[in-house]
């Protein structure tokens, strides 16, 4: 059997839909008794890829009924009713990102992690790991029942799933005490270079900054973070100005010394895409004079027809885009602060490292979040 892949987006789609216009009825018992299932594959103890599975299995379900289709057959070829699990999972991975759905797995194929890789069928002894059989045991009674509900039934359980684990940004931050005077700028200023000289959390720290900074001159709807250290990322760079949803401004973050080649490999990369302007963050190379050598940046750029601003710090960044910004100059404290404050949450940073920001610059601006006190994240 061939599971075609418009018939696969289209129930992804729809299971979406469900959840988002509020149609799951929250209160049924069978709702009810599935959530509670959906949660026992979150916990930390609990392998990552049981849950993204667990998507795969229930679209299978959605797409065909028992009698047609064995969900627990994963490759193709393996009985008269197997399908390609891997080829819903790859769906199902790139849906979910799109989609904010955290389905706790990263990789773009869940079928190829362990105990999956290369399996024909989801069987009781498959090989799970010693430490985790009770968690294999939780796994494969749910996957059993999966394979004995009906399509529609199956299609409600996605949709809940999809509700579960929809991420959810914080309630945006409303700044208070902000002074708007040019000395109180420039102390600002120092203080986020300082925080983000300190910070870097695996480059989360920098990428924010480098949105926010964006952010001031081009717009918020325009500026596309990416996810630091994300093993899927298909687009050159870590941050993109778009353009009626394109990008048009490709943008590398580094919080470490960069040399001249890596710059210039970028923009190779860059200029493949067919785009013709990038801008390159090396936000410690103030600390290391010669690393870069500008000119032959230059003479790269003429060749590549292309145009391209390197920032060397964090200090020079803001001085940047407080002259380009497209809000009005004694804003900017009240601006800035917000929209990094958004960006670190939007990064996913460690609450602590929230709360060193809002600490650090404290002495100019204060934050409340509206309604945080009745705001709950989504089930883990």
């Amino acid at each position: 059997m061939v599971l075609s892949g418009e018939k696969i987006k289209s129930i992804l789609a729809s299971a979406n839909q469900y959840a988002l216009t509020s149609q799951i009825d929250q209160n049924s018992e069978f709702v009810q008794t599935w959530a509670e299932k959906i949660r026992l594959l979150c916990p930390s103890e609990m392998p990552k890829t049981y849950l993204a599975v667990f998507g795969v299995l229930l679209t299978a379900r959605s797409l065909e009924e028992k009698d047609f289709l064995d969900v627990c057959h994963i490759q193709a070829g393996a009985s008269q009713v197997g399908y390609s699990a891997p080829s819903i999972g790859k769906a199902l991975a790139t849906f979910a990102k799109e989609q904010d759905i955290d389905l706790r797995a990263t990789s773009s194929q869940p079928m190829n992690n362990q105990p999956f890789t290369f399996r024909k069928f989801i069987e009781k002894e498959m090989g799970a790991k010693k430490n985790k059989r009770s968690q294999w045991g939780i796994f494969f009674g749910i996957a059993e029942l999966v394979n004995n509900m009906k399509s529609s039934e199956a299609q409600i359980v996605l949709a809940l799933l999809f509700d579960m684990r929809r991420t959810y940004a914080k309630p945006e931050a409303v700044a208070h005490g902000v002074r708007s005077d040019l000395q109180s700028t420039e102390r600002f200023m120092e203080l986020v270079s300082l925080f983000v000289e300190k910070n870097s959390e695996s480059g989360k720290v920098g990428q924010a900054f480098v949105s926010s900074c964006l952010e001031l001159v081009y717009g918020r709807e325009k500026v596309l973070q990416g996810h630091s250290q994300d093993p899927d990322a298909k687009l050159v760079g870590d941050v993109h100005v778009c353009l009626n949803g394109s990008p048009v401004i490709f943008v590398e973050v580094k919080q470490a010394p960069i040399a001249t080649g890596q710059i210039t490999g970028f923009m190779d990369k860059v200029s493949q895409t067919g785009a013709d302007r990038a801008f390159y963050f090396a936000l410690e190379n103030y600390k290391y004079s010669g690393h870069i050598n500008l000119e032959s940046i230059r003479k790269k750029a003429q060749r590549l027809n292309m145009t391209i601003l390197v920032i060397s710090s964090p200090q020079e960044a803001l001085d940047t885009i407080f002259i380009h910004m497209m809000s009005n100059v004694r804003d900017f404290i009240e601006d800035f602060s917000i929209s990094f404050r958004s960006r670190l949450v939007e990064s996913g940073v460690e609450e602590s490292l929230l709360d060193s920001y809002e600490e650090r610059i404290s002495e100019f601006v204060t934050f409340t979040v509206p309604g945080v006190e009745s705001y709950e994240p989504p089930p883990k």
